[in-house]
């Protein structure tokens, strides 16, 4: 455990953590849920109701985050890696993993069941949506976390290396190509591109007033940087 993370639990022998950057992500979809979400959907509530509901609201968005990176874990466990923990940090979740896949096939079976689980979620909730429609306190949260579960199932298809639609991206090109590092520069040159996009486009919404573009940017920098961090490992990993 890093300094800056709080180790919570284990779940199946992995550790789960947060990092310090965690906590500004969490107050903030707390305080989105609290002024947004329930003010306009529940107006009668009291604050305290309204509070609660929105920290119960963002703890089972996180616990989402969590089930989808454990999905990633469970198979990686499985194709022979070692899974070192997972972590929430400020922009999402990810599952430390020692090492790359083996095979393509790996790859593709590890990175797709993390979208898989999200659209699972997605269903359960929507699901559970339904049965409770009548129930305002109950029906408002499940579709708030049905939509945020689809929301981050195709999100993480977006093929933008290292996201998961990226991942699934480079193992098709692994397979057909048949080289690691080709698929990996490949996947990485697209990932680029996709994080630049990201950038313009909040910088775009900031110059047409919407200050949540800075999120966008904040979002496509990482992107971009973690993109060519797996290019450098996966070029030592080979003795570049």
């Amino acid at each position: 455990m890093t300094p800056k993370s709080f180790k919570l639990f284990k779940i199946l022998g992995i550790s789960i953590e947060l990092d310090a950057s965690w906590f500004i992500i969490f107050f903030f979809v707390v305080w989105t849920l609290s002024t947004s979400l329930y003010k306009l959907n529940l107006p009668g509530v009291t604050l305290n109701i309204n509070i609660i509901l929105s920290i119960v609201t963002a703890i089972l968005f996180f616990s989402s985050v969590i089930f989808h990176e454990l999905a990633h874990s469970v198979i990686a466990i499985k194709e022979g890696l070692n899974v070192k923990k997972i972590i929430l940090f400020v922009f999402g979740g990810a599952a430390l993993i020692d090492d790359e896949p083996k095979t393509p096939g790996a790859e593709f079976r590890i990175s797709v069941l993390g979208p898989a689980s999200s659209l699972f979620l997605a269903l359960f909730f929507f699901i559970f949506s339904q049965m409770f429609e009548n129930y305002q306190y109950l029906y408002i949260p499940g579709l708030f976390l049905f939509n945020i579960n689809l929301i981050l199932a195709f999100f993480n298809l977006i093929p933008g290396f290292p996201m998961d639609g990226g991942r699934i991206f480079r193992s098709f090109v692994w397979y057909i190509s048949g080289n690691y590092l080709k698929s990996t520069k490949i996947a990485v040159t697209f990932g680029k591109i996709i994080a630049l996009n990201f950038a313009l486009f909040g910088l775009y919404s900031i110059l047409t007033t919407d200050l949540s573009g800075l999120w966008l940017i904040l979002i496509g920098l990482f992107l971009y940087q973690a993109a060519d961090s797996s290019l450098k490992q996966a070029q030592i990993k080979l003795g570049y």
